[in-house]
């Protein structure tokens, strides 16, 4: 078999690889820039984290430039969550801007340390950012850059002692994705945990440089343990 054959194998089973994974995410009739107002905004803890109640939501108030809201059912998004049948995507248009935050009002108790969450990002050549926010002061970011490291869903933990006072606080979570390539951000699970903090996870990541599609890499490892093993067979 001459050399270019294995070329071609090699580029028939992986150069669709790095976007196998990305989808975007249907887009119903009319949808635009909303906001779906809580009903009770002097809850005392953080209310449907794992996003179960739907949309529109009691507890969330919604935003998305493209979607209405954030918040997705496996019935209508498809089975992109991580337990149960709702979650929040971020993003999931190609090559438009999208604009996206989910928030409520929290308490958090002075024995209150970390918001965690269940996150996944994937991309296909987009570009945007994942940010959590209290009253308006950033806690944490993600971006485009940390695709590789929560290609699967991934605890994170962000801490909070900071505002541990027993009073409520504005928890925002927002997306803005630049109008090129496909952008997802997926969050499930998200909760207040008490207690000292057994390790903070993730804290304000801000990564400057995008890592090759981890698949990718092993496709040309492969490319090249191939193209020994013609060398070896043909010599």
């Amino acid at each position: 078999m001459k050399r270019w054959h294995f070329i071609a194998i090699w580029m028939i089973c992986f150069a669709g690889t790095s976007a196998a994974s990305e989808v975007v995410r249907p887009r119903p009739e009319g949808a635009s820039m909303t906001t779906k107002a809580r009903v009770n905004a002097d809850t005392a803890a953080l209310d449907d984290g794992d996003f179960e109640e739907g949309s529109p939501s009691a507890y969330w108030t919604e935003e998305s430039l493209k979607y209405g809201s954030p918040i997705c059912s496996k019935p209508v998004c498809g089975d992109y969550g991580r337990t149960g049948s709702h979650y929040a995507w971020f993003g999931g248009v190609r090559d438009e801007r999208e604009i996206a935050v989910i928030s409520q009002q929290i308490q958090i108790e002075e024995t209150a340390s970390q918001l965690t969450a269940w996150l996944k990002i994937t991309r296909e050549e987009g570009q945007g950012q994942l940010r959590f926010s209290i009253d308006g002061n950033t806690v944490a970011t993600y971006n485009h850059n940390d695709s590789n490291q929560y290609g699967q869903y991934r605890e994170i933990a962000i801490d909070l002692r900071s505002y541990a006072d027993g009073e409520l606080h504005n928890l925002s979570i927002d997306v803005h994705t630049e109008p090129s390539g496909l952008m997802n951000f997926f969050i499930d699970d998200v909760s207040l945990v008490a207690g000292e903090p057994t390790a903070v996870l993730v804290d304000n990541i801000t990564a400057t440089e995008a890592v090759p599609h981890r698949p990718l890499v092993w496709g040309i490892v492969l490319l090249f343990l191939t193209l020994g093993l013609h060398d070896w067979y043909t010599g």
